[in-house]
């Protein structure tokens, strides 16, 4: 069982980061192919980043923080950082993915994009399937059957 590393973060940053990057993803849909490919870059570089750093100093935690977050106070939400860094390198990866289908095939990769934004909306809307395969991971309660055939 891997310790869980609590980091609090404001409400406000977390859901500023979370929704931002699902926005991006859902402005993508819409815009021409350049900024298409800016956009999902962009995504992919925000959620790298978060993944090696923590969700507590992502760019776009900071950003809200160093910005909106001078004026609009909100309560601190408790988080699993090791979790959080799972997540975001998943959806980093997913988001990369995207991009190299996108290059190589735009209409392919256009498909990819609508299921990945699609993704990141299920888990910005706080059903994350990154997270909760983390927790299925690394818990002795989760996966039982797996652990079993394992033994």
């Amino acid at each position: 069982m891997r310790q869980i590393e609590p980091v609090s973060i404001s409400s406000g940053g977390f859901n500023f980061c979370k929704y931002g990057v699902a926005a991006l993803l859902l402005i993508a849909l819409i815009v021409p192919f350049p900024v298409r490919l800016a956009l999902v870059a962009f995504d992919s570089l925000v959620l790298l980043i978060a993944s090696k750093v923590g969700v507590d100093k992502s760019p776009m935690v900071r950003g809200y923080e160093l910005t909106l977050g001078r004026w609009i106070t909100k309560k601190n939400v408790m988080l699993d950082k090791n979790g959080m860094k799972f997540a975001h390198a998943l959806g980093a990866g997913l988001t990369t993915f995207t991009l190299a289908l996108l290059l190589l095939s735009p209409k392919i990769g256009y498909m990819a994009l609508v299921l990945t934004t699609i993704l990141k909306i299920i888990s910005a809307l706080g059903h994350c399937s990154a997270l909760k395969l983390y927790g299925c991971l690394y818990s002795e309660t989760c996966c039982q059957s797996i652990k079993k055939v394992r033994i």
